[in-house]
């Protein structure tokens, strides 16, 4: 099964702090954000986050080239453009939690939470096309509010079961396979996804359920994650 990527959908299927670096609100030639001028002397210098983005409209995965990649408020603006093979880079003070996030025209956003340690991390990202968002909708005969957000938790395991608790509001959760979309409070397995649309948009903790003698923690240390109004917020689990 074709990983929803998320929506597994298989739908169907900073940094701006005082004394820290300033960088420019627009992306390089070369995918590349621009550091405007060099951090103070007590400031520790910012590391790059660099990564893929990605398009799974298709029969195959493809790169996207042209989304815009940010830190989701960043003050000033820290943000950058995919260049032809869909990478980016961007650069960001360590020792904080960032979301990033990557969005473009036809697509649903994707973001993910970062803790930013001091070494270049690679973190790839992949909206969703709004065709296979429709084409859900449609399945499963439910409205998606775009005032509200999308979870969806992933779980890297091949055998089913894995599910998750969100402390936010949100309507019933579901999976998506090769035949379809179906509510469901745990997914199919096979490295899926489970989705909760119309998240209310804020914050949310997510606490994973396994299968007896199964564990799950999340690939990044964050307790809180941000829900944005017509966004989808991916949350990582790694399962033993």
């Amino acid at each position: 099964m074709r990983t929803l990527s998320i929506l597994a959908l298989a739908f169907v299927s900073a940094c701006g702090s005082t004394g820290g670096p300033k960088v420019d609100s627009g992306p390089g030639q070369d995918g590349t954000s621009q550091i405007d001028a060099p951090p103070s002397a007590d400031a520790a210098p910012p590391v790059a986050i660099t990564g893929t983005v990605t398009d799974n409209s298709g029969m195959t995965t493809v790169p996207l080239v042209g989304a815009t990649i940010e830190v989701v408020g960043a003050s000033p603006a820290n943000q950058t453009t995919s260049d032809a093979m869909g990478k980016y880079t961007l650069m960001v003070g360590p020792g904080q939690t960032v979301f990033l996030r990557a969005s473009k025209s036809g697509f649903l956003a994707e973001q993910r939470g970062l803790v930013v340690g001091g070494a270049t991390s690679a973190f790839d990202l992949q909206p969703v096309p709004m065709s296979r968002v429709n084409m859900a909708a449609a399945q499963l005969a439910i409205t998606f509010d775009p005032a509200k957000g999308f979870v969806v938790t992933k779980f890297a395991m091949t055998n089913g079961g894995y599910g998750a608790t969100l402390s936010a509001a949100h309507d019933n959760s579901f999976d998506c396979g090769n035949t379809g979309c179906a509510f469901s409070n745990t997914t199919q397995g096979n490295n899926s996804d489970l989705i909760f649309p119309n998240v209310v948009a804020g914050t949310t903790t997510a606490t994973p359920t396994a299968p007896t003698g199964h564990t799950c923690t999340a690939e990044q240390a964050i307790t809180d994650y941000r829900v944005d109004a017509n966004t989808l917020t991916r949350i990582s689990f790694t399962c033993t």
